[in-house]
């Protein structure tokens, strides 16, 4: 603290005195599954602030001196920095969720086994069976009534 009582930001540093940036990225990572500003912090650290060094340390030379950015290091290739790695998670994640259900629908009916052929008239027979039953509970009932008073459909 200082002597107005403020707290003073101390980083976290490495041996030799600089500041220890992996340790933070590795904390941002963790922090809300990458979405911790992990990727702000990366993009700032690797892209952002080389160039204004870059930039800093051309000022007043000649064109002919001045340090140009190197090609293929650029935040438009890093594929990280878009989320890729979370997009094709998502996308596993829904292909063992929602379409392995489905992949028996896929195959011939011959081709399904008496097991599969049976799961897939009860994944076939569910919803029908959900719509009769509504049908039956409501049957007798004006629509107005089914609009005042939703619940005697349940």
């Amino acid at each position: 603290m200082d002597s107005n009582g403020n707290i003073i930001y101390t980083p976290w540093k490495k041996p030799d005195g600089s500041v220890d940036h992996d340790k933070y990225l590795e904390l941002l990572y963790n922090m809300e599954n990458g979405y911790g500003g992990y990727y702000s912090y990366f993009e700032i650290l690797t892209y952002i602030i080389p160039y204004i060094q870059m930039a800093i340390d051309n000022l007043g030379k000649p064109e002919d001196d001045k340090q140009e950015p190197v090609e293929g290091e650029s935040w438009e290739t890093n594929w990280d920095l878009y989320g890729i790695s979370e997009l094709e998670a998502k996308l596993k994640t829904y292909r063992e969720d929602k379409m392995k259900p489905i992949e028996n629908y896929a195959k011939p009916w011959d081709s399904l086994t008496p097991e599969q052929q049976k799961k897939s008239l009860l994944m076939v027979r569910m919803p029908i069976t959900k719509l009769m039953i509504y049908i039956k509970n409501t049957r007798g009932l004006s629509v107005m009534s089914l609009l005042l008073e939703p619940s005697c459909i349940n």
